[in-house]
């Protein structure tokens, strides 16, 4: 499933989370407050669960329910269900339904319906400028209309300056592979916000890209105390790639045996960086093993297009043998995933730095 992109989740989080009023009906609000909990941990399910326990509870009350409901909906890849809470939003709560367009026309996007997106996309901007750039953004970038994202990007930046809008330019470069002006822009996005988790994120991916690991891990130590399961995850892969290989699997052994859900997106994330750490290691058994346990939870590949050529080079070496062939399948129908941090990581680090 792709992922929604990080100027979109922010934008819900400040809609959603920050912004939120009061409920009338404590209550169904209690069950929303639990899945704000689950979906900052990234258990989706009970955090859907939570959600339509307060819907039961207040049907009519709060458009934030079924926004929410909305974008649990999509990481679950449940497209179509999605869509009807959205459109549901949209009817029955015009005063508030910015949020609920942006998430609808990041679907559109995503299922090709670009006619439809952009029609929601002019819509939110007669409603809130700002929030409009950020569902442009989206809209090109989903395109793979890189040249105009960016562009659009700058523009946001330039009339809205804001921790929200800084990580647009340098996560687009990122995406376009142009890792040196990438650097660059965060770097002075980190001299106007210090401290920002996303900003520090972003770096990290960056130098990791570039093959830079020690600077890469040093903003990983950066963000390691807040707990984030991707964090933690890329902390243990950049110690690997600085030598401290035995340190690197317990750390990812002890983080899968802890896992409270083995098919949520922390457990896809831990497998894939072991198959990958496994096929380093020439470890061609454990790396199908953990290569299976993927599949079951993503079905498809998906990793950035530097790291699938690699994988495949460090492959060759092993041509005509079984399990080689059995990973070589997997990586050569792999959809291409950006380096860029994922929705739901966006979502924890905002809860943690606001």
């Amino acid at each position: 499933m792709k992922k929604i992109t990080v100027a979109i989740i922010m934008s819900l989080f400040c809609l959603t989370f920050l912004n939120a009023q009061p409920d009338n009906k404590k209550s169904a609000d209690e069950y929303f407050n639990k899945a704000q909990i689950y979906l900052t941990g990234q258990d989706y399910v009970n955090a859907l669960n939570a959600v339509d326990k307060a819907i039961e509870l207040n049907p009519d009350g709060d458009f934030r329910y079924y926004n929410i409901k909305a974008m649990l909906l999509m990481f679950l890849d449940k497209k179509d269900e999605a869509l009807k809470e959205l459109d549901y939003g949209v009817k029955h709560f015009p005063k508030d339904k910015v949020s609920a367009l942006v998430l609808r026309s990041e679907l559109y996007s995503e299922r090709g319906h670009y006619k439809e997106s952009w029609a929601d996309i002019k819509e939110i901007e007669k409603i809130n400028k700002e929030v409009y750039y950020q569902a442009v953004i989206s809209y090109y970038t989903s395109k793979q209309e890189y040249k105009k994202a960016l562009k659009e990007a700058k523009n946001f930046y330039k009339e809205y300056p804001s921790v929200l809008s800084s990580c647009g330019v340098p996560t687009l470069y990122l995406v376009i592979g142009d890792y040196k002006k990438a650097l660059k822009a965060t770097n002075t996005m980190l001299e106007k916000y210090p401290g920002q988790p996303s900003l520090y994120m972003l770096r990290s991916a960056i130098y990791e890209q570039m093959k830079d690991y020690p600077d890469a891990f040093m903003d990983s130590q950066r963000l390691y105390p807040l707990g984030i399961d991707a964090v933690a995850i890329d902390n243990a892969y950049l110690r690997y790639k600085l030598g401290a290989k035995d340190t690197a699997f317990n750390m990812l052994d002890t983080m899968e045996a802890n896992l409270a859900d083995k098919t949520g997106t922390s457990a896809a994330l831990i497998y894939q960086v072991k198959t990958e750490l496994y096929i380093e290691e020439g470890d061609l058994d454990k790396a199908v093993e953990c290569l299976r346990k993927y599949m079951a939870v993503e079905k498809i590949y998906k990793d950035s297009p530097d790291n699938i050529k690699d994988l495949k080079g460090k492959l060759k070496k092993y041509k005509g043998d079984s399990r080689a062939d059995e990973i070589l399948s997997a990586l050569n129908k792999a959809q291409y995933k950006f380096p860029v941090p994922d929705g739901a990581t966006i979502i924890q680090m905002a809860n943690k730095f606001y």
